[in-house]
């Protein structure tokens, strides 16, 4: 679960929100904070955008997280 974004960071740009939970990452399930922080520094390391399958309230969607912007 998303505890906080930062300001103009690119997950902001990007539209996550405090309270969202993370179930991917560029296709990898997730069953960890570990999960998600090797899925987002493999990404960064391939400057690709980053897929992220995001839970809110009781919606379920993709957003791309430009690791370029902020």
């Amino acid at each position: 679960m998303v505890e906080a974004v930062e300001k103009g960071s690119p997950a902001d740009e990007a539209g996550l929100l405090p309270g969202d939970v993370i179930r991917r990452v560029n296709g990898e399930n997730l069953r960890n904070p570990v999960d998600f922080s090797d899925a987002v520094r493999k990404s960064v390391s391939d400057e690709a955008a980053i897929r992220v399958l995001v839970e809110r309230a009781e919606l379920t969607y993709f957003i791309l997280i430009d690791p370029e912007t902020g």
